[in-house]
């Protein structure tokens, strides 16, 4: 009886061990896929020009948090793009509305996640 035990506790400990192998080939296979699957990929979303916010509203600091938030959201997508990043994006100071020239961006980001 104890040797029965001793070898349904060995073979519970090897199955164990075997499934966390398996997680483990299985992350680097998704990751391995994703790093081919983005390995020509680019960022092909240009930023408006400086005059373009200027024409939505003329304030100094709004066109410095949009051109800011749009260099860390392409930061950002890159990395993820390369396996790299957090998802981590953020404003810097107050307020920054809606405004359409950030749809193409958010659309690469979300295809990045």
């Amino acid at each position: 009886a104890n040797k029965l035990n001793s070898l349904e506790a060995r073979n519970a400990y090897l199955e164990a061990e075997y499934s966390k192998r398996l997680d483990v080939v299985d992350e680097r296979q998704i990751y391995h896929e994703m790093m081919l699957r983005n390995q020509h990929w680019e960022y092909r979303v240009a930023n408006p020009r400086s005059n373009y916010w200027n024409t939505i509203r003329n304030d100094k600091e709004h066109v410095r948090c949009a051109e800011f938030f749009l260099e860390q959201i392409k930061a950002e997508t890159t990395k993820m793009r390369r396996g790299e990043g957090s998802g981590d994006v953020s404003l810097i100071t107050g307020h920054l509305p809606y405004n359409r020239a950030f749809y193409l961006h958010w659309e690469e980001f979300a295809n990045a996640l």
